[in-house]
């Protein structure tokens, strides 16, 4: 009987043969769990290289101008992929006399031949108000002479009461909008000329 060394045929131990055995399997295994990753990029917008009025140089930031210009060409880098379908989304918002943007709004005499004026202010400025509407119905009511106000979105609709004996006022119209929340966040009503305590129930048009 012949006794032999725990080692291969080439003299190396089979403990150490085993443990290469295991890192090579250890590496397969690491192949065959690692995945090549998609590449992915960074969206941007096209980048804006200028803005050239009709007159003058390019308009720079915080440029400021004292004539308004007839038009005003958009240049972008010669990479630029712009959708025509987009261009919608250039806004340009002129700012007043008094440098603050204005704010939209409207004017009506309510249907009162001139003896009062109401304005209607948007109160956030620039485009942001603008598509608020303003729609007025009336009903017969024995509840008080103060309108119903309800909101949907950016539409406003005031209900008056066109009672002879409990019509609404321009105080109350005033009022109304003042303590509705939604309808205090989109608009202000300002009485420009009249008295507050001008009749407005049973003369104010539905529309």
């Amino acid at each position: 009987m012949t006794l032999r060394d725990s080692s291969d045929r080439n003299g190396t131990p089979k403990g150490n043969l085993n443990r290469r055995l295991r890192k090579r399997l250890r590496r397969k295994d690491r192949r065959l769990l690692s995945e090549s990753l998609e590449q992915r990029q960074l969206l941007a917008g096209p980048d804006l290289i200028g803005i050239q009025p009709n007159e003058g140089s390019l308009l720079n930031e915080g440029t400021v101008l004292s004539v308004s210009p007839r038009e005003l060409v958009f240049q972008f880098d010669d990479n630029a992929d712009i959708d025509p379908s987009t261009l919608s989304a250039i806004q340009i918002t002129r700012a007043g006399d008094d440098g603050v943007f204005e704010s939209a709004s409207a004017t009506s005499d309510l249907g009162t031949n001139g003896a009062l004026l109401v304005e209607f202010r948007a109160v956030e400025s620039g485009s942001v108000g603008n598509g608020i509407t303003v729609q007025f119905t009336s009903s017969f009511r024995t509840t008080g002479t103060l309108p119903l106000v309800s909101v949907a979105d950016q539409a406003i609709t005031i209900d008056v009461n066109n009672n002879s004996l409990q019509s609404t006022r321009v105080g109350d119209l005033v009022s109304a909008v003042q303590n509705n929340p939604l309808a205090a966040d989109l608009i202000e009503v300002i009485q420009v000329s009249g008295s507050s305590l001008s009749d407005l129930g049973t003369q104010v048009p539905n529309g």
